[in-house]
């Protein structure tokens, strides 16, 4: 008898860790070319519901229910339920993943949509001074993305353009907040953003920001002096 309470004491811890660990707010992982539906997109799961995102405007709401032992959230009922797997990889990255027909090549194709949860930034120097700074970019300048500069305040059009196009027509990059998280905030135009990187460190020189794709965990952007 003691055995058997045991057993079903470690079941229900385990189910209480391991189902606590995909609650939370998650970033959906896109690279810097990639637009969205909607933009700028964050999950917020519990283990009743899921909240999407766009930024901090709430999109869509759903009533779920979590099957840990086949890593199942369940959405809706009967014949407009819908079933994703997902995967907890580590306390960061979460995977959402499920099958569906590709009529082109008539075969099923796996479907995988990436997240990092977001975790409180880390503060070492003073947020407004360090909105004023510009820094290294991710990605190596090209033809299609002719700049490889980050500056958080301010637009990235030369004058001779921003006369042209106009100032609501500049690219340009913002230092916003949700909840405990800053974010790198790409925008397109002056009221379009296109995709967010949370940052983890905040430092006098350097960022470190994480969810950028087929990058490691933390990217270290630093200063341009």
């Amino acid at each position: 008898m003691k055995k058997s309470i045991f057993l079903v004491a470690s079941f229900f811890c385990f189910f209480q860790i391991y189902s606590q660990s995909f609650i939370g707010k998650w970033v959906l992982i896109v690279d810097d070319d990639t637009y969205t539906i909607p933009v700028c997109s964050m999950i917020h799961l519990t283990e009743k519901k899921l909240k999407t995102y766009s930024f901090d405007s709430l999109y869509s709401e759903h009533t779920i229910r979590v099957d840990t032992v086949n890593r199942m959230i369940k959405q809706g009922i009967g014949k407009k339920e819908i079933r994703y797997n997902y995967l907890v990889k580590d306390s960061l990255t979460l995977e959402f993943y499920y099958t569906v027909f590709d009529e082109e090549k008539s075969e099923n194709k796996m479907v995988t949509w990436r997240y990092k949860k977001l975790i409180p930034t880390q503060i070492n120097y003073s947020v407004a001074k360090f909105r004023k700074k510009r820094f290294h970019h991710f990605y190596s300048s090209s033809f299609t993305r002719p700049s490889n500069e980050i500056k958080l305040s301010g637009l990235m059009c030369s004058s001779e353009v921003e006369k042209i196009r106009g100032k609501e027509s500049c690219k340009r990059y913002r230092l916003e907040k949700i909840d405990k998280t800053y974010f790198v905030v790409y925008y397109w135009k002056e009221n379009n953003k296109q995709w967010m990187f949370p940052v983890a460190e905040i430092n006098e020189d350097h960022m470190l920001i994480y969810g950028v794709p087929e990058k490691k965990e933390f990217v270290r952007l630093n200063e341009i002096k």
